[in-house]
């Protein structure tokens, strides 16, 4: 069974919808540079070895930065889990990680059978995902 864990720093970030522009579909920029960073964390973590060819797992802890507005209260509530963030869609974190882990880790994202995940707030913003072919 082989296992890949990469750590993303930073806030997680959802995979934004395609957009249209003066008569062309285009990908935002931060899905563009987000799906770039995991890519280039994904490739290290690979060490140069080939993609999963069978099933995969993947399961996902997101954390992201406790709002510096927020009261002690609120803070406090959010270090020690009892609050925990909403947006973006936890389905949407996946994606933009699945497709650019896509052709590095597994060869396609079709190939993930099992997956789940957690958010969090912390005062250190990441995403830790660990797929493991199965």
């Amino acid at each position: 069974m082989e296992v890949v864990s990469i750590t993303i720093p930073g806030p997680p970030t959802g995979k934004q919808r395609a957009r249209s522009g003066k008569g062309h579909h285009y990908t935002p920029k931060k899905t563009v540079e987000y799906e770039k960073k995991v890519a280039t964390l994904a490739t290290l973590a690979m060490k140069g070895t080939p993609p999963f060819i069978g099933p995969v797992k993947s399961y996902l802890v997101a954390y992201w930065p406790i709002p510096s507005s927020w009261p002690k209260t609120k803070k406090t509530m959010a270090v020690e889990g009892v609050r925990r963030p909403g947006k973006p869609d936890a389905d949407n974190i996946e994606k933009i990680i699945w497709d650019a882990c896509s052709g590095i880790i597994f060869v396609d994202d079709k190939q993930i059978v099992d997956w789940g995940g957690k958010k969090f707030y912390s005062e250190n913003p990441r995403v830790e995902i660990t797929l493991t072919e199965i």
